[in-house]
């Protein structure tokens, strides 16, 4: 806790909760200046603990449930000094969807929503599509440009690690979105 203090912290909505009950409200002190925990090791979460952004540790225990072994990010590019929330769209056996909104009621809506991460089992599942792009530690993903309409898709990077499948996608820049995945990779 002392750590967070002394550098910023960052917002967090866990379902069930609101703004108002019991959700965890937190400011980053400056862009990208998210601060790092470290995980249990338990369940799905790996033997060994990794860190974890503060935005998703309320979420570790239905995710360990999962059994998908966890691919978080500890940076968040052009998210400046807005909070984020992370909530979670799915987690059952075998899947997890985490969305990041800049508000706690976004539910996803393009106006407030800042991006998506899924893991999945993919047993089978063919080489994912898109431009190759190296993600560090010699992982190869496949980035796909979001396309705009009456708005904007996000952009994605989906990558293969054993039998899982992950997919990340938010809306910015290319190279801030190998960024992002980048460091739910390492």
């Amino acid at each position: 806790i002392e750590v967070l203090t002394a550098i910023g912290l960052v917002g967090v909505l866990v379902p069930g909760t609101t703004a108002h009950a019991g959700a965890t409200l937190l400011q980053p002190a400056r862009p990208l200046a998210y601060a790092i925990a470290t995980a249990p090791a338990a369940g799905g979460l790996g033997a060994a603990a990794k860190a974890v952004s503060p935005i998703f540790r309320p979420l570790l225990p239905a995710l360990a449930r999962t059994q998908v072994p966890l691919k978080l990010p500890t940076v968040f590019p052009e998210a400046g000094t807005h909070r984020l929330y992370a909530t979670l769209g799915t987690a059952k056996r075998g899947h997890y969807i985490i969305e990041i909104d800049y508000t706690a009621d976004c539910h996803g809506a393009n106006v407030c929503h800042y991006g998506d991460l899924e893991g999945r089992r993919a047993p089978g599942t063919g080489k994912p599509t898109g431009s190759p792009v190296q993600l560090g530690h010699h992982v190869t993903g496949y980035f796909v440009l979001g396309q705009c309409g009456a708005s904007c898709a996000e952009s994605t990077i989906t990558w293969d690690s054993g039998r899982f499948r992950y997919t990340v996608g938010a809306k910015v820049s290319r190279a801030d979105l190998i960024t992002f995945v980048g460091s739910a990779v390492s």
